[in-house]
């Protein structure tokens, strides 16, 4: 370490007047500055480490995203080359032990209906993570812009691919690529399969009825599989919707609010279901008080 020199006893010299007078600016400029570096170094680290658990979340809902979609693929793969997995056992016999992946618990991940769940979730909550951040930190003019943007692009980011994969298989369709699984003696394959269409006008015709059909009545013959699509973009305007509804209440009122639209639309047989719900709700018809609530629903 280096030693503190000091000015010998000669050189010091007493302030003049005007250096007196500048002593409360020079003082109050350097701690308005140091204060200044010191906000800005707060808000730096405060918006760095939002950022950085803003990435944390996304990159974790991303990874749970991912699962969820192995899981579906997994269960499309089972359900095309090994139906048995789907089944108790392997067979009505006693000697017809399950194999492992027939065990409980286990069987939840081939199925396939968790991941559908999952991803469902998960997507819920990317749409409504930033405004409502947004919204607790007081920044409501964002939110709302965040809503706004989210809502505007969630559309084309659903549409766009999907229409893109659809006509795709209606193209390997025309030429025929299908014909060998619609003679296969899985049954998945057989219903999965599209049919080739003889002329183009009937080709044509039946590529934009399934691309409306995907949107409109959650079917599609060229991919079966966009059936999710439709409540998919459903569930997130829900989302956008509740959150502009509530963009003023404290956090634990629009806590409130969501579970009382969630128990509703549990209730009224909302979800992601291919069919729409049973005019007579069991639950429903036991409870006539409910049923009179939500008769206007059903």
């Amino acid at each position: 370490m280096g030693r503190c020199k000091f000015l010998p006893l000669a050189s010091w010299t007493l302030p003049s007047p005007f250096s007196l007078a500048a002593l409360p600016f020079l003082h109050s400029w350097v701690f308005h500055s140091s204060t200044r570096t010191t906000q800005h170094k707060t808000q730096n680290t405060e918006q760095n480490t939002q950022n950085y658990c803003e990435n944390t979340h996304l990159t974790s809902t991303q990874g749970l995203r991912g699962l969820a979609s192995v899981s579906v693929v997994i269960t499309h793969l089972a359900r095309a080359f090994d139906a048995v997995l789907f089944y108790p056992n392997t067979g009505p016999l006693p000697d017809n032990a399950p194999r492992l992946l027939q065990w409980p618990i286990i069987r939840v991940f081939i199925h396939g209906r968790i991941g559908i769940a999952i991803f469902a979730l998960v997507t819920g909550y990317v749409c409504a993570l930033k405004p409502i951040r947004q919204s607790k930190a007081g920044n409501i003019e964002g939110a709302l812009s965040s809503v706004a943007k989210s809502a505007f692009r969630r559309i084309p980011r659903l549409f766009l691919p999907t229409t893109m994969a659809t006509l795709i298989m209606w193209l390997v369709a025309q030429l025929g690529a299908y014909e060998v699984a619609n003679h296969a003696d899985s049954f998945w394959l057989r219903t999965t399969s599209p049919d080739y269409q003889p002329t183009w006008s009937l080709s044509v015709t039946s590529l934009f009825r399934e691309i409306l059909l995907t949107w409109t009545n959650h079917s599609n013959d060229y991919d079966p599989n966009q059936w999710t699509l439709q409540p998919l973009l459903k569930g997130s305007m829900m989302i956008y919707m509740l959150i502009f509804g509530t963009i003023y209440m404290q956090q634990r009122y629009r806590m409130w609010a969501s579970l009382a639209f969630y128990f509703y639309f549990f209730f009224a047989g909302e979800g992601m279901s291919v069919l729409p719900p049973p005019p007579n709700h069991r639950m429903l018809a036991s409870r006539p008080a409910w049923h009179f609530v939500l008769q206007w629903r059903l």
